[in-house]
């Protein structure tokens, strides 16, 4: 049996033990300049942590995850106050995965973007750590058209590597776990 404290920690303790996503997703296609290692470092984790709580609710329900994302910002924002940007992080992956289905007439046809290109632009406008980061909304779409070609496909194939780890991983893992959402942990999660 396990708790919604251990719950939460598994994912942390997995990602800690690896090098930083830059250095893992952004080779080879996903090449992207060393000036974009935070924005990616920071998408990637808060992306991995995101699919994780989506893990969570399908297993155990909202309950569940719930109590997940909240012993992991307690936890975050007891070791540098991290706590309240990661909710606002999860908030802004939130409203971009929401975002209607996104086609583009191509030579070859119309294709549909994958919903990690939506994450991927909001992440690099909205992340002070981007070089792409736009302060207003007024001034995201003249910064999208002054953005490296690729910069935004990069992170989000580097995205959907980063989502496709944690689903492998996890998934068979959370199939076969049991959950005690009564166990509280006194001191960390107020």
């Amino acid at each position: 049996m396990i708790d919604s404290y251990e719950l939460a920690m598994l994912p942390v303790t997995h990602m800690l033990g690896q090098a930083d996503p830059f250095d893992r997703y952004c080779k080879g296609l996903n090449r992207l300049d060393e000036s974009y290692r935070n924005v990616v470092n920071n998408g990637i984790w808060l992306y991995q942590l995101h699919t994780y709580h989506a893990l969570i609710g399908l297993q155990f329900g909202e309950q569940a995850q719930r109590a997940v994302h909240d012993y992991q910002r307690a936890v975050f924002a007891a070791h540098g106050g991290t706590g309240l940007a990661i909710g606002n992080a999860m908030l802004m992956i939130d409203s971009a995965l929401g975002v209607e289905e996104v086609l583009i007439q191509t030579e070859a046809g119309e294709i549909s973007l994958p919903v990690e290109m939506n994450v991927s632009l909001s992440l690099l406008l909205n992340d002070p750590a981007s070089p792409d980061y736009a302060e207003t909304v007024s001034q995201r779409e003249a910064q999208i058209s002054q953005m490296g070609r690729t910069v935004d496909w990069c992170l989000a194939r580097c995205l959907i590597a980063g989502r496709d780890e944690i689903v492998s991983i996890f998934s068979p893992m959370l199939a076969h776990m049991d959950l005690d959402i009564t166990g509280q942990r006194q001191g960390v999660l107020q």
